[in-house]
């Protein structure tokens, strides 16, 4: 174990680094126009984090449209119930049925903590991507970057992931996730006993196996 921290702790080389966080070298010293990999670790969080950001403005653009819609209608039951000569008792029927359908989309939109639980969300892949990106300009420098700040990055994603799911206000149950655990081969010093460990983290969407630290040229 204490080996195996040591190798974590070693800077990588930039093409190690480039393969882990799934990123794209830069040319001719220019970050290149798509950044992430297809398949890479940062692909993932930007994919997820377009995602999100995709369902927050539908949702917080249907949200002020229902808005909108219950101020108009509103003001049309003033009108119609300041007309005296006309039978307007058919409209206003059809009218407050369907205000009352707006009003009922509107608390079950906000008793599910939308859009706001979609804005928490995506900001904390955001950050999880600035921070990436800041790995990626450390190595362009020239400095030190190591296995354990990957290692970080792709924590900092699953605690991202995590809280999301636990802030949802539906029934939330980690059986399944308790029990879908790989295990981690560790050979001990005197024994040679198996260990078991966490490979992956299991939540909801998302699927993210432990990443492997890079093995040391043989000289």
């Amino acid at each position: 174990m204490e080996e195996s921290d040591a190798e974590g702790s070693e800077p990588l080389t930039r093409e190690n680094f480039y393969d882990l966080i799934g990123m794209q070298a830069p040319v001719d010293g220019c970050p290149p126009k798509k950044l992430a990999t297809v398949h890479g670790l940062y692909g993932i969080i930007a994919k997820r984090e377009r995602l999100i950001n995709e369902k927050f403005k539908v949702y917080e653009a249907l949200i002020y449209f229902l808005l909108t819609l219950q101020l108009l209608l509103s003001a049309v039951f003033i009108i119609l119930g300041s007309l005296r000569n006309v039978d307007s008792h058919v409209a206003i029927a059809i009218l407050g049925a369907i205000s009352t359908v707006i009003a009922g989309t509107l608390a079950l939109l906000k008793g599910q903590g939308l859009p706001n639980r979609l804005r928490m969300t995506r900001t904390g892949l955001r950050r999880v991507m600035f921070e990436a990106k800041a790995l990626y300009w450390n190595v362009g420098a020239g400095r030190n970057v190591t296995f354990q700040d990957i290692v970080q990055i792709r924590q900092d994603y699953l605690n991202v992931l995590k809280e999301a799911a636990m802030n949802h206000p539906d029934f939330w149950d980690d059986t399944a996730t308790t029990m879908a655990q790989g295990i981690s081969t560790t050979v001990g010093s005197k024994s040679g006993a198996v260990k078991a460990g966490k490979m992956s983290t299991r939540v909801p969407g998302a699927t993210i196996h432990a990443l492997a630290a890079p093995t040391k040229p043989q000289h």
